[in-house]
């Protein structure tokens, strides 16, 4: 989870899925699919996800993640899964 945000209307993101497809026009300009090109080479956080700046259809479950939600302390505005499709047919 990222504290750290410039979205304005949320005060953090949660992403315990990472990856996505193309699945209609509304995909074409995708920022996540951007953002996750960036950080798909080896050993970082989109390896596998995002090949020649495109989603790859594969998603991951995060696992680590999950529980990151109990320890919150604070209310906060969450962006839950900034990066992926939550209810992606591959999970």
């Amino acid at each position: 989870m990222s504290d750290k945000t410039g979205i304005q209307w949320t005060d953090a993101t949660w992403n315990p899925v990472r990856g996505c497809s193309r699945v209609s026009e509304g995909c074409r300009n995708c920022y996540a699919e951007a953002v996750a090109a960036r950080f798909s080479g080896p050993g970082l956080p989109y390896e596998g996800l995002a090949a020649d700046g495109k989603w790859t259809g594969k998603v991951k479950l995060i696992e680590k993640h999950l529980a990151d939600p109990l320890r919150w302390k604070k209310p906060r505005r969450i962006f839950v899964n900034s990066m992926s499709d939550l209810f992606h047919e591959g999970l």
